[in-house]
């Protein structure tokens, strides 16, 4: 209790070192019994840099300069993000990048989104074509397509419902998540963007308790994240 009054209490800027010294504490807890009792490094995946504030890209750096800790770490990103300068001195500090999926490769992405159900030649070159291999693009590409209802099974896999020339694929990343957004009822559109002014990470409670002036029955929101969730907007 009296930790909590602590932080409630604190600043901003004091609050976040202090979360960012819990963190690195618990990491370096946890690289400790992993080195003493597995012989082994713990391993710390930090995904999507791009999208990180600022308080996770302290928590990462602290590990990366933390010479006493026993860590492999793995991190993401996406172009045009570039880590800064400074990691690149880092011991250990390696990059790999990830080239684009090849037609094969792709193919097979599509078809895995879709059940497994091989997708006709016209609607799998139509997606390979415009995705350019890569592998976040062809699933927006497919998820807006089932949204529009612009693809239907059929008996020799999936088909597209209206001609090529009339449908409107995005051409980009962004703008493809936005066309995803604008097919949404209203609830949804609320829902979700409560949940951008809370973060990356949403806290039920929080949620719950900001969305009692929307809806009146909590039962109301368990369904709207429910089908969030079914169409990827929402993981977890």
């Amino acid at each position: 209790p009296t930790e909590t009054r602590t932080a409630e209490q604190s600043s901003p800027n004091l609050l976040q070192n202090q979360i960012l010294s819990a963190v690195t504490d618990l990491i370096l807890r946890m690289s400790f019994v992993s080195q003493h009792r597995d012989s082994r490094p713990l391993v710390i995946l930090f995904e999507d840099l791009q999208w990180a504030d600022d308080l996770s890209l302290g928590v990462l750096e602290t590990a990366l300069t933390t010479a006493s800790a026993a860590l492999f770490v793995l991190a993401t990103y996406r172009p045009p993000y570039d880590p800064p300068e400074r990691w690149k001195r880092f011991a250990g500090y390696h990059t790999f990048g990830l080239s684009p999926l090849r037609p094969p490769e792709s193919r097979q992405l599509v078809a895995d989104l879709l059940g497994g159900q091989e997708p006709s030649e016209r609607l799998m070159d139509l997606i390979v074509r415009r995705s350019s291999g890569t592998p976040f693009f062809i699933e927006e590409t497919v998820n807006l397509l089932v949204d529009e209802g612009a693809l239907k099974p059929a008996e020799t896999g999936w088909e597209l419902a209206r001609p090529e020339d009339a449908l409107a694929v995005p051409g980009t990343i962004h703008a493809l998540i936005l066309s995803r957004f604008d097919l949404l009822p209203a609830a949804e559109k609320e829902v979700l963007q409560l949940c951008a002014t809370i973060g990356t990470e949403v806290d039920g409670a929080i949620l719950e308790e900001m969305s009692q002036e929307l809806w009146s029955d909590r039962r109301d929101l368990k369904q709207v994240l429910e089908r969030l969730r079914a169409m990827n907007f929402l993981l977890g």
